[in-house]
């Protein structure tokens, strides 16, 4: 039987001096627009289950897709958004959750928006009290890294604390308990976090030596660790070393390591480890056919990556044409994303839908689009790329 993808997907589209968590980084086209003035060109990405969001070279924050709770940000609730709609004027970077959405200013504060069941926007009010716009997030400064999961949030600050706030039923907020917060909650890590990544009820750290920790809930094996257990605090995943980049989704996770190969573990039910079979796995594997790659993106059910040669490579679910190889057939094995022309700099990947940037000047967009997440203007879906207009 099928699980409903419903986990929030949180991944980063790497730019020069963005959030400094370590990811690849490129720099832009020098195109110039109307007037001589520089047109703002895709900075950052993050795509959320149904919605996608954006920073731009100029610091713009832009959303769109699906809003039943406000996590488009722009002062309403409920009808999708099948075009950029812009939320913020100074942001470095934006993550996307399933139901909320959060920017780090330019002067290193956090804002939140959307859904807040569980306290995720960490407010510290009422917990069913969520934001049609962007409020700011209480206790933190100096915030380099945000990672917004399906009720939680997590951020690392500069100095390499980390910090996660809402749902904790499986100790998720890596604090050592399993009370939900409305207010962000040290992690207890063991040295100085690199990057983050939130996922469905559990969550993930690389350290700046490129260890890699998980926390949380433990179903099918998507904590790494070889067991099933739980756990309310970080657990060192010892299957994967030299960790540059970690990604993580419903039931299963990703991480990219500095030699540029990718390790998989979890919930396989679409091929989604990228292996020769369907079975999950309790340990991380490495993805065969994959070598160089640049930059890792995690979606629902699906991986993508781009590699250093400049092209971008998907495989597993593909119910929607989220791998963009002009089919909706799953694959185990990589497949190219067709009909981007150029050099692919980065790629982001949701619930069922993908994105990119191309020659660090355009956006594109494939995949399920039934709430205008591709933001293209329209609600199909489409199995090849098409471009969103910033």
């Amino acid at each position: 039987m099928r699980r409903r993808v419903v986990a929030c997907i949180v991944v980063w589209l790497p730019f020069a001096g963005a959030c400094g968590d370590g990811k690849a980084t490129f720099t832009t086209g020098a195109g110039v627009g109307a007037g001589g003035a520089a047109p703002a060109l895709p900075r950052q990405l993050e795509l959320g289950v149904f919605h996608s969001c954006a920073v731009l070279s100029d610091g713009s924050g832009l959303c769109w897709g699906g809003n039943n709770a406000a996590q488009i940000g722009d002062g309403t609730i409920n009808g999708s958004r099948s075009a950029p709609v812009k939320i913020v004027e100074s942001a470095t970077a934006i993550c996307a959750g399933f139901e909320h959405s959060c920017a780090i200013k330019d002067d290193g504060t956090l804002a939140c928006w959307g859904g807040n069941l569980y306290g995720q926007l960490g407010f510290g009010d009422a917990y069913l009290g969520g934001s049609m716009s962007p409020r700011p997030v209480i206790e933190l400064t100096n915030v380099v890294d945000v990672s917004c999961g399906f009720y939680h949030t997590c951020a690392v600050q500069a100095d390499g604390v980390a910090w996660c706030w809402g749902d904790n039923h499986a100790g998720q907020l890596g604090g050592g308990g399993e009370i939900e917060s409305n207010v962000p909650v040290r992690v207890e890590m063991p040295s100085s976090v690199a990057q983050i990544a939130a996922g469905r009820d559990y969550s993930c750290a690389v350290t700046s030596t490129g260890q890699l920790y998980c926390w949380g809930s433990n179903l099918l094996g998507v904590l790494g660790i070889g067991s099933a257990m739980d756990s309310p605090t970080p657990v060192l995943v010892t299957g994967v070393s030299e960790v540059v980049e970690v990604r993580t989704s419903d039931y299963f996770a990703c991480a990219r390591r500095s030699d540029g190969s990718v390790w998989c573990w979890g919930d396989n039910i679409f091929d989604n480890l990228g292996t020769a079979d369907v079975q999950d796995s309790y340990v991380p594997l490495q993805v065969s056919g994959i070598a160089g790659a640049a930059s890792l993106a995690v979606g629902g059910y699906h991986v993508c990556v781009v590699l250093n040669d400049g092209t971008a490579r998907c495989w597993g679910g593909n119910s929607d044409g989220q791998l963009g190889a002009n089919g909706a057939f799953m694959s185990a094995t990589p497949v190219m994303v067709e009909n981007l022309l150029g050099v692919v700099d980065a790629m982001a990947a949701g619930g069922s839908h993908s994105c990119s940037t191309v020659d660090g000047t355009t956006l594109w967009c494939w995949g399920d689009n039934g709430y205008g997440q591709l933001g293209n203007g329209s609600s199909e879906d489409s199995v090849t790329p098409v471009r969103v207009d910033l």
